[in-house]
């Protein structure tokens, strides 16, 4: 398996097109704070604007060449960021803790991040039961006018005390045997 992470600034207009049609899905949308379907020019102004802001990472996620979601860190600065993420339906469940593993351990080793924060839907249980997986834990809770979510987060240090036991200690031995790349514009 072959895994590549390629940001957003460095994409085709076809691939924002593919990209989009996967974000745009209902149960992408519904699993949001922003629920309404994003058009491709604004997409694509949005996309020219990442060109010059450092406290955004946004990647298409391809394995085997083939474009199955997306995953960003946001709000970066020396000691904390904000991640999240977004997959086609039907996406082998290894494949997404893959990819958030490597995207974990990439804002924590190489971005130097110390906290890590993510909001996830109330509703969205299994999104909730996969950020625990990954050592996240609430701090906070609020209401936008249509839906409740949680406040998470994960430090270095519990990440690294975590990142290679229990459930994540599985993902990081499969992890040995996959073949990555992040593809950035840095």
């Amino acid at each position: 398996m072959k895994i590549e992470f390629r940001d957003y600034t460095v994409l085709e207009k076809d691939e924002h097109i593919e990209l989009l049609g996967i974000r745009n899905l209902d149960f992408v949308r519904a699993g949001t704070n922003d629920t309404k379907i994003i058009e491709l020019e604004s997409h694509l102004s949005w996309v020219e604007n990442l060109k010059e802001d450092d406290s955004k990472l946004f990647y298409g996620v391809y394995v085997d060449g083939y474009l199955l979601g997306g995953i960003n860190l946001f709000d970066i600065d020396k000691k904390t960021a904000h991640w999240g993420l977004f997959f086609k339906q039907a996406i082998n469940p290894f494949i997404t803790s893959f990819a958030t593993y490597l995207l974990m351990d990439r804002a924590f080793e190489h971005f130097g991040v110390a906290q890590m924060f993510l909001e996830v839907n109330k509703k969205n249980i299994n999104a909730y039961k996969f950020d625990l997986n990954f050592g996240f834990t609430v701090y906070d809770e609020y209401k936008n006018e249509d839906e409740a979510f949680y406040k998470m987060s994960l430090s270095k240090d519990k990440w690294s005390t975590k990142k290679e036991s229990g459930l994540l200690g599985i993902i990081y031995k499969k992890i040995q045997t996959v073949e990555y790349k992040f593809i950035e514009r840095r």
